[in-house]
């Protein structure tokens, strides 16, 4: 019944593959989805799935932009940073890109250059995808390393307004649907390897946290996000208590899902977790704790013999 099933889902999918070849002009794209609820609209074709695994070859119609972002830095007193800068930008139907790192995505000034200090114009050039209309809504983010006054404005904890952003919208009768990855958190992700023999690890570990509603963020490598730990610090070892911290977008609801990956790298790379603690903070609101209980290896060779663990405290 169910080999009869997967034919007969690929045979629709190839449907609405050949469909959509006649539909569009572009190079094609090939997505995946799986047990998520998705609905793709191209012209007055519409199509929707839900809860099937599915490959639809679909059509690429966003091309790359180029953008140009020049940075005042004030001259007020300490008003330069070494903080990591990111910057969100939207359009009026709330459609955007997000800059994580501006220096390291398009920094264009001389070789050696000390990026936002005091009465600095930097300048940022690079690509990402062109938005719909042209671009009236700013966010500037701040990873919290240090201060910055951008835009007229502090991004520091310890001066008004107690941000590390600063929005800015200049959209005709203000943007339709602010994005909610424009508003920065920070995360705090406690990590306790256990005590059994061969527990730790020098594979990277990557986590992936998410909200009721699915929305997500992932973090491919949590030592190199944000690892915390004193200079030298060996990882994910026997009995580590590990703190990482950096700042994501803030997810819609609070994290109640998690799932931990391995890249299975190393020696003796496999490892065995007890516990996960993540907290999330955004100013002005309270802290939200999660704790996950994992209590299982990510190996190949020890029960249940898998690179990752998954654990939901979502409500049913």
């Amino acid at each position: 019944m169910q080999r009869q099933l997967h034919t007969l889902l690929q045979k629709a999918a190839n449907k609405w593959a050949l469909l959509l070849e006649r539909n569009l002009k572009s190079p094609p794209l090939l997505i995946a989805g799986h047990n998520k609820s998705l609905l793709f609209t191209f012209k007055s074709l519409t199509m929707a799935r839900h809860d099937i695994h599915l490959l639809f070859v679909l059509k690429h119609w966003r091309e790359n932009c180029h953008y140009t972002i020049s940075v005042k830095t004030g001259s007020r007193h300490d008003s330069g940073t070494d903080a990591v800068i990111g910057i969100v930008l939207a359009d009026k139907s709330g459609k955007y890109n997000e800059i994580k790192n501006l220096v390291s995505w398009g920094g264009n000034m001389e070789p050696g250059r000390d990026y936002f200090e005091n009465d600095y114009l930097d300048i940022f050039t690079g690509t990402e995808q062109c938005l719909p209309t042209p671009i009236c809504f700013m966010t500037l983010n701040s990873d919290g390393s240090a201060t910055s006054p951008v835009v007229e404005q502090w991004l520091a904890n310890s001066e008004p307004p107690y941000l590390l952003y600063a929005e800015r919208d200049n959209c005709p009768s203000g943007i339709k649907k602010s994005p909610y990855s424009i508003q920065t958190c920070t995360y705090t992700i406690n990590v306790q390897t256990g005590t059994r023999a061969d527990s730790g690890t020098d594979a990277v570990i990557g986590i992936v946290l998410a909200d009721q509603s699915e929305e997500y963020i992932e973090i491919k490598d949590l030592v190199n996000w944000g690892g915390k730990m004193p200079e030298g610090h060996d990882y994910f070892e026997n009995g580590n208590l590990d703190i990482f911290s950096g700042t994501e977008r803030c997810l819609p609801g609070p994290v109640c899902f998690m799932r931990l990956n391995s890249d299975n790298s190393g020696y003796k790379p496999g490892w065995y977790v007890v516990y996960v603690d993540v907290t999330t903070s955004k100013p002005g609101s309270v802290s939200k704790h999660q704790r996950f209980t994992v209590e299982q290896w990510l190996a190949v060779d020890e029960p249940p013999n898998q690179l990752y663990a998954e654990r939901s405290n979502c409500p049913v």
